[in-house]
């Protein structure tokens, strides 16, 4: 759980190249232990559209945490992730189109699945092709609706 985190703005002017905390307080970055233990109840959606946050490191013996896993443990009713850096224009696009169709009366699951395929729909029309990795990287976790 201290493995797997989020590093927020500010946390590179509060850590040295070395890793060591340059003065008291916060140091910016929200674990999955820290993330586990707030009380996300009644939150209905996560979003980590940053790098490939959705995806956990396992050592011998031992599962994967992930900041997915962590943020459903504290309460919330679904994670919308990546798994891989998508590139920051598609993941753009994908996520502001999510939030549209999804406050637009969309279930979560299907403002995911209609954002994707209005990208992907740009980039063969840009491009002729579309490569998975600029639009395929993002998934929903829990609840679908």
């Amino acid at each position: 759980l201290l493995r797997s985190g989020l590093a927020l703005s500010g946390a590179n002017r509060t850590i040295d190249n070395r890793g060591v905390l340059l003065g008291e307080g916060e140091d910016g970055i929200l674990t999955a232990y820290e993330a586990s233990g707030l009380d996300l109840s009644g939150t209905e959606l996560v979003v980590l559209s940053a790098c490939d946050a959705g995806v956990g490191e396992a050592g011998s013996g031992e599962s994967v945490v992930t900041l997915r896993r962590a943020f459903r443990r504290a309460g919330a009713e679904s994670v919308v992730m990546s798994l891989w850096k998508v590139p920051d224009r598609e993941s753009f696009r994908i996520v502001e189109r999510f939030y549209k169709n999804w406050l637009g009366g969309q279930g979560k699951r299907e403002a995911l699945r209609s954002s994707i395929l209005d990208v992907l729909a740009n980039l063969r029309k840009r491009h002729g092709t579309a490569h998975p990795l600029l639009w395929g990287g993002f998934i929903l976790a829990g609840d679908p609706d």
